[in-house]
């Protein structure tokens, strides 16, 4: 992972399904793109990491409850 680029085309459809399921949960455009970015930045450091423990669910559930306020804050 950290000695080969993660880009291509199967990292270009991740990417693209990602963003999707993102706007299918009710984000639009960048704020999609935002957030698709920060799961996958998050999810690399934590398989980067030695000891990642109970703080990977911790970190995931923490961005999503983000996500999910700025959400309800629209409505």
């Amino acid at each position: 992972m950290t000695l080969q680029p993660l880009d291509g085309p199967c990292r270009d459809r991740h990417d693209e399904h990602l963003i999707a399921v993102c706007e299918t949960s009710g984000l639009a455009g960048r704020d999609a793109e935002q957030t698709a970015h920060s799961i996958v930045m998050f999810v690399i450091g934590a398989a980067l990491a030695t000891a990642p423990g109970p703080y990977v669910s911790f970190g995931l559930q923490s961005i999503l409850d983000g996500v999910e306020a700025r959400l309800a804050a629209r409505a």
